[in-house]
């Protein structure tokens, strides 16, 4: 903020999303224990995001995979698109530089996945 910068783009796992059934998809009792202590420091990022008045869109990700942009990721704001269970790097990078000028996810988690 000190260099007059506003705009924060930021990558957490899925389990920081909302869950169709309520809560997040984080605290589910079927969210794989191996995630948890992650999911943790992802929910604190996602927190900090929230209070820091700042224009911020955090990328929420399945199972991040090594790959190209495919140019089929989907996005759904505060929720994992369905069916989605992994998306490329690529991917990932797409979305976050087009989300850059964009306000379309502007202070939301977004959802990705393939």
């Amino acid at each position: 903020v000190r260099t007059g910068g506003r705009r924060v783009l930021a990558v957490a796992g899925s389990g920081v999303l909302d869950d169709p059934a309520g809560g997040l998809r984080g605290e589910a009792a079927a969210f794989p224990a191996i995630y948890r202590a992650i999911n943790a420091e992802h929910l604190g990022t996602w927190r900090a995001l929230r209070e820091s008045g700042l224009d911020w869109t955090l990328a929420c990700c399945p199972d991040l995979v090594d790959g190209e942009r495919t140019g089929r990721c989907r996005l759904l704001a505060d929720r994992l698109p369905e069916g989605a269970t992994r998306v490329t790097v690529g991917d990932v990078a797409d979305v976050l530089l087009s989300q850059l000028p964009s306000t379309a996810f502007l202070q939301r988690r977004v959802g990705l996945g393939l």
